[in-house]
């Protein structure tokens, strides 16, 4: 509840009420029962009074089921007598014997000596050997099952279509012209959002490298739909202190969403979800970076410049909180205000 008031959701008392009842374990059965067939309409403190009322019932007749269920562990030893008046030791009479011959670990065989062609028992020898006890082996024949077969080929033409993973293999494959497409969009994203401007690398400092990424999007057929080409800086290159000082983003609660989830039907809310296209291009950087110039696109009369980066791109330390911060600011400048409690909920 205190994390409905944080989001400036009001909850009846009876739904709240009802979704507490719902949500209890199967040892609350009888007081859920017991509530509902008095029909009582209790607040929120008073019905946490009586679940912890019933909780101490519920402890307390596991623990006498418990006691009923456990078993001696007194040590079970030899008999060693009683004793009578005077300090004097009774013997106790012997234990009876059990039936039947005593177990023998050894194993014995019976060998016939060669003296003729009457056998008589007095002339069998008795021989002593340790009792070998041999494993049991299935003699099933065994074979590879034949739904392998399928699940193979599947993944051998799965293999053949595999997304290049450098420059080199998208400029050698068969859709070339394709790749090409993709990466002179996402260039013409760059250019737009004036992502970067041309400069000359200081001496103190290192340009940032970064790197193509390909991907294919296809339709719950396998047909391919879409070509996509991502620029991605390589982050892991970068000094911290130099190249960037936070990185810190936040990220929604998932109880608080499944909240505004379970919310949005009972008041009639409608839900819509917003895509941002390139939503790290419009991330404002405010550290001081510079990156190499992408492959394929190194401008002639500038080849020896480096890109001087006044937006963040995917693959930066800060990119994820440059965004944010953007984002942040803007939907404030639309009227919306910020939830107390959930960083990146709003409301208005």
């Amino acid at each position: 509840m205190r994390r409905n008031s944080d989001l400036g959701i009001v909850i009846p008392n009876r739904l709240g009420i009802n979704r507490v009842l719902q949500s209890l374990p199967p040892s609350y059965k009888n007081f859920v029962m017991n509530y509902n067939m008095r029909n009582m309409n209790k607040e929120f403190p008073e019905l946490f009074g009586m679940l912890k009322a019933a909780e101490i019932e519920i402890k307390k007749e596991h623990q006498v089921l418990m006691v009923n269920k456990t078993t001696s562990f007194k040590k079970q030893g030899k008999s060693k007598g009683k004793f009578k008046k005077g300090g004097k030791k009774a013997a106790t009479p012997p234990m009876k014997p059990k039936n039947g011959p005593k177990p023998d670990a050894d194993c014995y065989s019976a060998k016939r000596r060669d003296t003729g062609s009457v056998i008589a028992p007095s002339i069998w020898r008795i021989e002593e050997r340790p009792c070998q006890e041999e494993e049991r082996r299935s003699t099933r024949d065994r074979a590879t099952p034949d739904w392998y077969d399928p699940c193979l080929n599947v993944m051998i033409v799965d293999n053949n279509d595999e997304d290049p993973a450098t420059y080199e293999e998208a400029m050698m494959s068969p859709d070339s012209n394709k790749w090409q497409e993709a990466m002179k969009s996402e260039m013409g994203s760059m250019y737009d959002n004036k992502v970067w401007t041309l400069v000359d690398l200081p001496d103190s400092r290192k340009a940032v490298e970064n790197k193509w990424i390909f991907k294919r999007k296809t339709d719950a057929d396998g047909n391919v739909t879409v070509y996509k080409a991502r620029l991605v800086a390589k982050g892991f290159r970068q000094i911290q202190g130099v190249d960037y000082d936070e990185t810190f983003s936040p990220v929604a609660k998932l109880k608080s969403v499944r909240i505004l989830l379970a919310i949005a039907p009972f008041f009639d809310y409608e839900i819509w979800q917003m895509d941002v296209k390139t939503a790290f291009l419009n991330g404002d950087i405010e550290e001081e970076l510079y990156m190499v110039q992408p492959k394929g696109f190194v401008d002639p009369k500038n080849a020896d410049k480096v890109c001087k980066l006044q937006r963040s791109i995917y693959g930066l330390k800060q990119a994820s909180r440059s965004w944010n911060r953007r984002f942040d600011k803007v939907i404030k400048d639309f009227g919306f205000i910020q939830c107390h409690g959930e960083a990146v909920f709003t409301r208005k």
